[in-house]
């Protein structure tokens, strides 16, 4: 959230041919995006708790370039979990599967397209100060960064309490 809204920071891709497999996605690295992205983020969050503890860890992302969107996805989705002292296992697939019968399946929940989106029940997001809460009220579920960088190392407990309101299907274990 920024001065003036949402703000909403995408990494630029390649296009080619009309379906792709994700692993394949390359970046469009002729384009300046993560100075942009390190800027906007700047002027978003540096007023806030834990900016100047966090921003760091997160360099890897404005200075390193990558050839593929999966390798910076994964690159951060591990450094988030680091920072959440997390030891979690995870694999990648080898095939797609598009109908699987699995309550714990969220491939479809989440989409850039709001009205796709099936996962906007944003009640279980309990509210915490952020830096525009002066002028606009709580705006759940933004991003890791704005955890990290307002709630510093209270972040995984706030994460579990999200998670403990909606409780767990039957083999579902909760980090």
């Amino acid at each position: 959230m920024g001065t003036n809204g949402f703000l909403k920071l995408s990494v630029p891709v390649k296009f080619g041919r009309s379906k792709i497999l994700m692993k394949d996605v390359c970046i469009a690295n002729y384009e300046n995006w993560q100075k942009q992205h390190f800027t906007t983020i700047e002027t978003a969050y540096k007023s806030s708790p834990y900016y100047d503890y966090y921003i760091h860890e997160f360099d890897f992302v404005f200075t390193k370039k990558r050839k593929f969107l999966l390798d910076l996805n994964l690159e951060i989705l591990d450094k988030s979990l680091e920072l959440l002292k997390l030891q979690v296992e995870y694999s990648l697939t080898k095939s797609f599967i598009h109908h699987v019968q699995n309550a714990n399946d969220y491939r479809y929940k989440i989409h850039p397209k709001p009205n796709k989106n099936i996962c906007d029940d944003n009640s279980i997001y309990k509210p915490y100060w952020q830096v525009f809460d002066y002028k606009y009220q709580f705006i759940p579920n933004l991003s890791i960064l704005d955890v990290f960088f307002n709630l510093g190392l209270d972040s995984l407990s706030y994460l579990r309490s999200c998670i403990s309101s909606v409780g767990t299907s039957d083999n579902t274990k909760l980090v």
